[in-house]
């Protein structure tokens, strides 16, 4: 699923590195190690991507690849698309946003807050075939990447 990453435990016990990069430009990204998990059988790593991680390593040309790509999965009944659903309470809001690329062997939801204080985004990456959480990314600038990617697929196609 992450065929660029590099995973080396020299690394505090919960707190492991890692890197992904493209074309030999190798970023260093943190690998969270949770523990035992006796529900999958071993220990549970999961990818962490911060603001900067994500940065770092997504190029917009890159997320209007991937977004062209999903777009004609989901022409072809290829992918799921959940509607947003909202929590409401008196002082702030949840919003929530799964679907799944069944071509790429993932499922998540995109989890956001938002209140007086602001908001804040966070997309969760699980394994299709074993619900294994995969990735937490922070999506603040993972967001706007995507909004920019699906105007310039737009405008490709005008």
């Amino acid at each position: 699923m992450f065929p660029e990453l590099i995973c080396y435990s020299r690394a505090p016990r919960n707190q492991r590195r890692g890197r992904l990069g493209k074309g030999g430009s190798l970023k260093t990204l943190t690998v969270l190690e949770l523990g035992f998990d006796p529900f999958y059988g071993g220990f549970s790593m999961v990818l962490f991507l911060s603001e900067d991680d994500v940065k770092q390593v997504l190029t917009m040309p890159d997320a209007v690849r991937a977004l062209e790509e999903m777009f004609r999965q989901d022409g072809l009944g290829g992918a799921i698309n959940n509607p947003r659903q909202r929590v409401r309470t008196p002082s702030a809001m949840m919003h929530l946003l799964a679907g799944a690329l069944p071509y790429l062997g993932v499922m998540g939801y995109k989890a956001y807050t938002t209140s007086r204080e602001g908001a804040k985004f966070r997309v969760f990456l699980h394994d299709m075939e074993t619900g294994k959480l995969r990735a937490i990314i922070d999506a603040n600038h993972l967001g706007m990447m995507r909004t920019g990617a699906a105007t310039g697929v737009a405008t490709k196609y005008m």
